[in-house]
């Protein structure tokens, strides 16, 4: 079997240092579009238009539209956990909103809302950075190479107390008077993205907790039921979520451990997985997701 590849088509960037680049559906996740979207109808879709705020439900969750689809910036291929996940950093967006109006009387909803996006990304890039991959991989190195990246070789207590000094190097990426993107736009390469894969992470079964009842001696809730992942998937999801609510949600995922990243731990329901398009409807194809990301790597070596 034999491929034929051909050059991604390049067109016109309008920025000052990048002439050119590739377009995509979908904008690198840094910029927080699993919650505010990768277009002007997501962004409209998402917003109040009143102090800067985004549309949440009255009760900590997604609101869903007639079809009972979520709406937020990202619904395809989506499971309750990411809906969770979106609602959280929603009322985080809407907390900083309030935080701005009573300090910056002035602002109207257009710099609220650009002000708290910017904020709510850069907590999503800091979490990322320093909190979820550390916890991810547990070394010492990489401990110290993630706060090197976002704190500089000086350190957290000196730049939280003198502020940014220095280059990258000695003060970090972040507070630079300039990026530097080396020359290509900022995204993620095709080739990270087909070999970043953390599937392993999902469990066969969400373990609901009891978070009426006091914790037991290893200070978790009393487990309630055992959910298998399929049924928490796109709209059948999104019905389940409505009836766990966001706070049982939350803490039993806070609960649960991941699965671990190593060979022949992939989860089996996702080899007849039913994906949704970029409308959060389910597809009439299914896909067997191990064999998917199979071929990309074969392709890429």
């Amino acid at each position: 079997m034999s491929f034929k590849f051909y050059k991604t088509k390049e067109v016109p960037t309008g920025s000052y240092d990048i002439k050119s680049g590739a377009l995509n559906i979908r904008s690198p996740w840094w910029d927080g579009s699993a919650v505010y979207g990768s277009n002007a109808e997501k962004l409209h879709k998402v917003r109040t238009f009143k102090d800067g705020k985004l549309k949440i439900s009255s009760d900590g969750l997604l609101l869903h539209d007639k079809d009972g689809v979520a709406v937020s910036g990202d619904v395809r291929s989506s499971w309750i956990g990411i809906s969770t996940l979106q609602a959280l950093f929603i009322k985080e967006h809407n907390a900083i909103c309030d935080a701005l109006k009573r300090e910056y009387h002035h602002l109207d909803d257009e710099e609220l809302y650009r002000h708290a996006r910017l904020v709510t990304s850069a907590v999503i890039a800091k979490v990322h950075t320093i909190d979820w991959t550390v916890e991810l991989l547990k070394t010492d190195t990489l401990l110290a190479g993630m706060r090197a990246n976002w704190y500089g070789l000086l350190g957290k207590k000196f730049k939280d107390t003198f502020g940014h000094v220095g280059g990258a190097i000695l003060g970090g990426f972040l507070g630079l008077k300039k990026p530097n993107n080396y020359g290509v736009p900022y995204s993620l390469t095709e080739e990270f993205v087909s070999v970043y894969r953390m599937h392993s992470l999902l469990p066969d079964y969400l373990h609901l907790r009891d978070i009426s009842a006091a914790p037991g001696p290893n200070k978790s809730p009393p487990l309630l039921e055992k959910v298998p992942l399929p049924n928490l998937i796109g709209l059948r999801g999104e019905t389940a979520l409505v009836e766990i609510g966001f706070e049982k949600q939350m803490v039993s995922m806070g609960h649960q451990a991941s699965g671990a990243l190593e060979l022949w731990n992939y989860p089996t329901w996702l080899r007849d997985l039913i994906p949704q398009d970029g409308d959060g409807r389910d597809r009439l194809d299914h896909v067997d997701l191990p064999a998917l990301e199979g071929s990309k790597l074969i392709l890429i070596i």
